[in-house]
């Protein structure tokens, strides 16, 4: 990481205390790598593939990257089972 100030001007963007920042800090590949993740199987699965909770990987994304990371919105899909019932199933 880097100096106090640096520290202490990125966690007042993102509106936290700096231990907090740190806390939740992850390189630029790393952050890179979790948002395609989160992207391609959704936030549940990035957890389970990470090993932490759901949270973690909210918090990883908030408080990295340029800007503020949204998790995508989750697609409902309807499909045919069998020919008489229909499932939604969230992807």
């Amino acid at each position: 990481m880097s100096n106090k100030d640096y520290l202490a001007a990125k966690a007042n963007k993102k509106g936290t205390s700096v231990d907090e920042f740190k806390k939740f800090y992850i390189n630029k590949e790393e952050y890179k790598t979790l948002k395609g993740t989160v992207q391609e199987n959704g936030i549940d699965n990035a957890a389970a593939s990470y090993g932490v909770e759901r949270e973690v990987i909210k918090s990883w994304l908030s408080m990295n990257g340029r800007g503020t990371y949204t998790t995508p919105k989750v697609n409902h899909e309807t499909y045919q089972v069998a020919s008489t019932e229909t499932v939604e199933e969230s992807v």
